[in-house]
């Protein structure tokens, strides 16, 4: 209901819905304990680019604004938030390793899938 509301019938804005919910599904930690996701990137406007440069490749001329991009975003997917960033001294030495290679590598899809198996790894998931 509130996804017809938003967007009711633009080509671009359904397709950017699709998007949000594939890259949240690839890239998001899904918390263990929470109805949550957090993503390992510094800021939303670097997943707007993200998403203008995939919709580009694909010579696809339907881009949303970036101010209807975030308020898709944050009404549509209000769980899918960005992690803040925090510098534990005690960190665990591979926690650390994975978060600085997320935000080193943040454009790469194929590594930042890697990165997010390496880290349901880590705290003991399965993959």
């Amino acid at each position: 209901m509130v996804r017809s509301a938003i967007a009711p019938s633009a080509d671009a804005q359904k397709s950017c819905i699709f998007w949000l919910e594939q890259y949240f599904e690839k890239y998001g930690d899904h918390k263990p304990n929470a109805d949550q996701i957090n993503l390992q990137i510094l800021t939303k406007k670097e997943v707007y680019e993200k998403y203008t440069f995939d919709f580009k490749s694909k010579n696809n001329e339907n881009i949303v604004p970036i101010k209807k991009f975030y308020e898709l975003w944050s009404v549509l997917f209000p769980k899918s938030r960005i992690k803040p960033w925090c510098d534990i001294p005690g960190k665990c030495d591979i926690c650390a390793a994975i978060d600085k290679g997320r935000r080193i590598n943040h454009s790469d899809p194929v590594v930042l899938e890697k990165f997010k198996e390496a880290h349901l790894l880590h705290r003991g998931g399965t993959v």
